[in-house]
């Protein structure tokens, strides 16, 4: 007969590091607000004179849309046109230039 073999948990051993998916939120507010803060303190540029918001990004898309962020932090009129762009490969460069255009 053998002796039973004993099995020893650390501490570490059951715990999950966190998804870094969940700092995504944290880290696109914290780099948009910066550069929006920036352009309005450095120019004459203010949130009210912004009628269309267009934001283009891949592989993220939260709930709610990054422009109802910034629409909402910034106080933004409710006739601004805000789009979002995600996920759309390569051609959303081209496909936001022509939107902007368009919407000129």
């Amino acid at each position: 007969m053998t002796q039973p073999k004993f099995v020893y948990l650390m501490d570490y051993s059951c715990h999950h590091p966190s998804s870094p998916l969940c700092l995504l939120p944290a880290i696109h507010e914290l780099v948009m607000f910066s550069v929006l803060d920036n352009l309005f303190a450095n120019t004459y540029v203010k949130p009210k004179h912004i009628e269309i918001l267009v934001l283009n990004y891949s592989l993220f898309n939260p709930t709610p849309p990054l422009s109802a962020m910034i629409m909402n932090r910034y106080k933004f009129h409710d006739n601004v046109n805000g789009f979002n762009l995600g996920d759309m490969g390569c051609n959303t460069d081209f496909i936001t230039l022509d939107l902007a255009k368009d919407m000129l």
